[in-house]
């Protein structure tokens, strides 16, 4: 058996592969000795504890600051609290000082009421007699005076019997003045009677004088015009003298 063989052409010398671009390969080593590594690490260890504890440090400082001035703040309104307390304190003694005052000043007016009972207002009937002043009359003398025992409706005799009020006699009211005619006598002694608390007209006499007539009238004052212990300053005294109208 028979083998053909064919024969390549000599395509002539053999071409090597082109290379591309080559690539930079970065290669790093640390060739500082360990003992300065280590150093190293723990400078930046020891920065950094020291830069934790400097922060903790200022937010220790921050609470603080806050702490004193809330409990500045809470001391404030404590003191303020005390003192409201303390005037309010003070405001309730001057109230019952107050209190007391009053209530002494009711035990005093009800011990001048007790007292002055059978007080009559002087002021108040010897201003209503000379309003009771007619023309042509004039008021020399007033006077008065009170019984505090007398309490009967009638006595043994006087003015007392024409007393019809019904009233305790109390005391009695005298004048004495100048009038130009008997019928201003008479109308000045009928003004009087009608006065409250005023009873029992009497003219105790009636004369013919230079100048007029001199007269005299009595009247009965009755418990009408006692006042119940309400003391009148404008009344110290029950008698008066001077001109009337």
């Amino acid at each position: 058996m028979s083998m053909l063989t064919r024969q390549a052409p000599d395509s002539g010398p053999a071409q090597l592969p082109v290379p591309g671009p080559m690539t930079m390969i970065n290669v790093c080593a640390d060739l500082l000795p360990r003992e300065i590594v280590e150093a190293r690490q723990g400078k930046k260890a020891k920065k950094m504890a020291i830069m934790a504890l400097a922060g903790l440090l200022v937010v220790i400082i921050g609470w603080d600051v806050i702490a004193r001035i809330q409990t500045s703040s809470a001391q404030s309104d404590i003191d303020a609290a005390n003192a409201q307390t303390t005037a309010l304190t003070l405001k309730q003694h001057s109230y019952g000082e107050l209190s007391q005052v009053q209530s002494q000043s009711k035990q005093i007016t009800a011990s001048l009421n007790s007292l002055l009972s059978g007080d009559l207002q002087w002021g108040d009937l010897i201003a209503a007699v000379r309003h009771s002043v007619p023309q042509g009359l004039s008021i020399q003398t007033l006077s008065g005076s009170l019984d505090a025992s007398s309490t009967k409706t009638t006595t043994a005799g006087g003015t007392a019997l024409l007393n019809t009020s019904g009233l305790a006699e109390v005391g009695t009211l005298t004048v004495t003045g100048m009038a130009s005619s008997p019928n201003t006598v008479a109308a000045f002694v009928d003004a009087v009677s009608k006065v409250p608390g005023v009873t029992a007209p009497v003219p105790s006499s009636i004369l013919q004088a230079d100048g007029g007539i001199a007269f005299s009238a009595a009247f009965v004052l009755t418990t009408k015009l006692l006042t119940g212990g309400r003391f009148s300053s404008s009344a110290a005294s029950g008698s008066t003298s001077g001109a009337g109208k």
